[in-house]
């Protein structure tokens, strides 16, 4: 497995710049995020579900790295990111094997700028917590200090961000959701003006008060992730 090893020296967008310029391949980017979050995610548990064949399906689907993120691994938030033909589990082990049957339109979005869907990240049961902690998968812990909280909804995103698993994650907010974590981890988030990205094709009665919001590492990935979804 190829691993580029500055790969956590870079920004999505300095890394998008290698990979336009050929200096290195989107499968090197891809096989580094593998690598770091079989090392790290065993501590963190801030990916619930890896989907390493699905981002190596898109590299094969976008030969000529088309988009703004193509060839960048990200992460979707496990809770209101609808892949088709994947579980969206909620943090709940009544929703572990619910299979989703159509893709929303943020998943969408995320694909055509060419991002690496490469799994996703950790949510409290329903989001309904301010911390991490789903008793069907346990606790996720803080990059900085495993004993410290990563809050919620979006823990598993920030975690993921702060420890440099991936340079983008979708996060969701209704109540502080991208905000607190996104503190707590000491990336950067924002939610957005509601009604500024869509949330269908399915209806959803909070579409004013719950938004979708970005999460990286610094705000030029921040604001480009945004203007993707």
């Amino acid at each position: 497995m190829p691993i580029f090893s500055e790969y956590s020296n870079y920004d999505g967008v300095g890394l998008a710049e290698l990979i336009r310029n050929k200096d290195i391949s989107a499968i090197d980017a891809l096989d580094s995020a593998i690598d770091l979050i079989e090392r790290l995610n065993p501590k963190l548990n801030a990916v619930h579900r890896t989907m390493y064949h699905y981002a190596t399906e898109s590299i094969n689907r976008n030969q000529n790295m088309e988009g703004i993120f193509a060839g960048i691994p990200m992460l979707l938030k496990d809770m209101d990111s609808s892949l088709a033909n994947y579980p969206m589990m909620q943090g709940s082990n009544y929703l572990k094997d619910t299979v989703m049957p159509y893709d929303n339109y943020l998943t969408k979005s995320f694909r055509q700028s060419g991002a690496l869907i490469c799994g996703k990240s950790a949510t409290p049961e329903y989001g309904l917590a301010i911390t991490t902690e789903p008793l069907a998968f346990g606790a996720t812990r803080n990059p900085w200090n495993l004993k410290k909280s990563v809050s919620g909804s979006s823990g598993g995103a920030a975690s993921a961000i702060a420890s440099g698993m991936a340079f983008i994650a979708q996060g969701s907010d209704f109540a502080c959701s991208v905000r607190y974590p996104s503190s707590f981890c000491g990336v950067v988030g924002m939610r957005p003006t509601p009604g500024l990205i869509p949330l269908g094709p399915a209806n959803n009665p909070f579409q004013t008060l719950s938004v979708m919001g970005p999460i990286a590492r610094n705000v030029i990935d921040l604001g480009l992730a945004l203007d993707s979804m």
